[in-house]
């Protein structure tokens, strides 16, 4: 599912949504670092991925920038309505 410019501002289920993976940034709703995207993928699906990735880097070194989301992510969290 592509969810770039929604995630964080329309609630999705993907526990009972038929979605494998859902692509979004943080640097949309949600106000985090611009230009780092993000996949969340169902683990059945993920794994037959294995093996498929070409001219990947092995190593990026992102640590400041997943810091950042990770707070990010926790305020969103607070703010979410059931």
């Amino acid at each position: 599912m592509d969810a770039m410019s929604s995630f964080g501002a329309i609630p999705v289920d993907i526990r009972t949504g038929n979605i494998d993976y859902l692509i979004s940034s943080a640097n949309k709703c949600i106000e985090g670092v611009p230009g780092f995207g993000f996949v969340l993928a169902k683990k059945s699906q993920l794994t037959q991925c294995k093996g498929n990735a070409a001219n990947s880097p092995k190593f990026i070194n992102t640590i400041s920038i997943l810091v950042e989301f990770n707070v990010t992510a926790n305020i969103c969290t607070q703010e979410l309505v059931y």
